[in-house]
């Protein structure tokens, strides 16, 4: 079994939805079991798209969750959540080293069945010398809930297009 190369794993760590309860003005959480992620980003370069079918559970949503709050506290100096109809809205202003993120992330549906999240995000690269290197990243990805039965896919495996078996967490 192979990793996913780390560009790659920053995608879809990025664009997963981090289950933390709506009702309490978190973020959407998605339902455990197998499901399909589409991902498209676009680094100004013309868009990546990648297809996985992946195996979610419930301990994994919390790690995530837990994870994601750690950095988000360490990291930003702002990460606003709010509704907007059916959508959940993030907007938030992160420092990690030298890189300074400024991002908008869009979230639909039930999260139950299916999903979709939009992300725009600026980086600014600040190296110790030299002039800062600006970055404009947008991701979609779609996710659609095949069932609760993963099958042979174990929890944190995705299974690529090509039949490449990859660990995401």
């Amino acid at each position: 079994m192979q990793k996913l190369p780390v560009a790659l794993l920053a995608v879809f760590a990025l664009a997963l939805p981090l289950p933390v309860s709506a009702a309490d003005g978190g973020l959407p959480q998605r339902q455990p079991g197998k499901w399909k992620l589409s991902t498209e980003m676009d680094e100004g370069r013309g868009p990546i798209k990648q297809s996985l079918t992946m195996c979610i559970t419930a301990e994994m949503e919390k790690a995530t969750a837990d994870t994601a709050a750690s950095e988000h506290k360490s990291n930003c100096s702002r990460y606003d959540i709010k509704k907007d109809g059916e959508t959940t809205i993030v907007d938030a202003e992160c420092a990690y080293a030298v890189d300074r993120v400024t991002s908008r992330t869009e979230m639909s549906g039930d999260f139950k069945k299916a999903f979709s999240v939009k992300i725009v995000s600026t980086t600014v690269t600040q190296p110790p010398a030299g002039k800062p290197v600006t970055r404009e990243r947008k991701i979609t990805q779609s996710g659609e809930h095949l069932g609760d039965d993963c099958g042979d896919i174990k929890p944190g495996e995705a299974v690529t297009e090509d039949g490449s078996r990859v660990m995401v967490q």
